[in-house]
């Protein structure tokens, strides 16, 4: 339970620190002429400052189009599923909205492409869960070996992490050009810091397993429960209220047996069961939020 708890916790406060860079960089970005210090912003004199005008405000939509595309990668690095920007009939890429793939940074765009090229990233959603959920249960009831040695996977990309090192290329770019003030750039990038800190504890959840011997430990007390049971009931009921210590002895253990494979269910709760995190939810919720944020910047078409 302290896995997910921990899990929610650490999901809160991506969304909270989402909503606080989109808050923070919008009105500097959206609202600003963003033609650093120019005096002669209010209007464009010939088609190059008009272009230059239009890749500037380009580059500021594609900033904070980045900050709930972290929060969807985010998502699917946890669920080790790869994310694909193309329409389907799943209803996790249904979760990306149209407008917001349309403004991402090419370098994002990109990197979702070579993800999805590498054959050992193509797994379904279904299979993927299954994997994490088999992967606890195995640590619950493997016997007792050395674990075998980490191999790194150099073909995959962390969209997250990749996220977060795009955005804070662009907030040094119009920090250096003047469109960003010193505080709002330092209160930017360490928001951006603390959002590499969730995704850190995320992925603490997220690969340390259930250490065996607690389960181990939990199943010999569960034996001992049981057989220990109905020597005390017997003791407390007359011999012929027999059939009611059966019942009070397969109730309790049923419960207590119940509570072991409760607490492994729960033991990944970023997966696709009905008792996991609703990680789509608070996924939609940081797409609303920069979608709100457009609207009262007017952007939004």
């Amino acid at each position: 339970m302290e896995r997910w708890s921990t899990a929610r916790r650490k999901w809160s406060d991506v969304l909270a620190t989402s909503r606080s860079l989109l808050r923070l960089l919008s009105p500097s970005l959206l609202s600003a002429p963003l033609q650093g210090n120019d005096d002669n912003t209010a209007a464009t004199k010939s088609l190059a400052d008009f272009a230059q005008a239009q890749g500037r405000r380009r580059e500021a939509e594609a900033t904070l189009a980045s900050i709930p595309f972290f929060s969807i990668s985010l998502m699917h690095e946890m669920r080790g599923i790869p994310l694909s920007l193309r329409s389907s009939s799943s209803e996790l890429t249904g979760l990306l909205r149209d407008d917001l793939i349309s403004l991402l940074p090419p370098a994002l765009v990109a990197a979702v492409n070579r993800q999805n090229a590498d054959p050992a990233a193509r797994t379904s959603p279904n299979k993927a869960s299954e994997e994490e959920k088999r992967k606890q249960m195995a640590n619950l009831n493997s016997p007792h070996i050395i674990q075998s040695l980490a191999h790194s996977n150099a073909s995959s990309v962390n969209l997250a992490l990749a996220s977060l090192v795009l955005l804070q290329q662009h907030l040094d770019h119009f920090h250096e050009s003047t469109v960003l003030s010193g505080p709002i750039y330092a209160h930017s990038i360490g928001l951006v810091n603390s959002l590499s800190l969730h995704m850190t504890e995320l992925e603490r959840v997220r690969d340390t397993p259930i250490p065996h011997a607690v389960s181990k430990h939990f199943l010999r007390l569960l034996t001992i429960h049981t057989v220990l049971l109905p020597v005390v009931v017997v003791q407390r009921l007359h011999s012929e209220r027999w059939w009611m210590g059966m019942a009070i002895v397969g109730l309790v253990t049923s419960m207590l047996y119940g509570v072991d494979s409760f607490a492994a269910r729960l033991g990944q709760p970023m997966g696709l069961d009905r008792e996991d995190l609703p990680l789509e939810k608070y996924v939609a919720d940081v797409q609303r939020q920069w979608a709100e944020v457009r609207d009262c910047c007017g952007t939004s078409k």
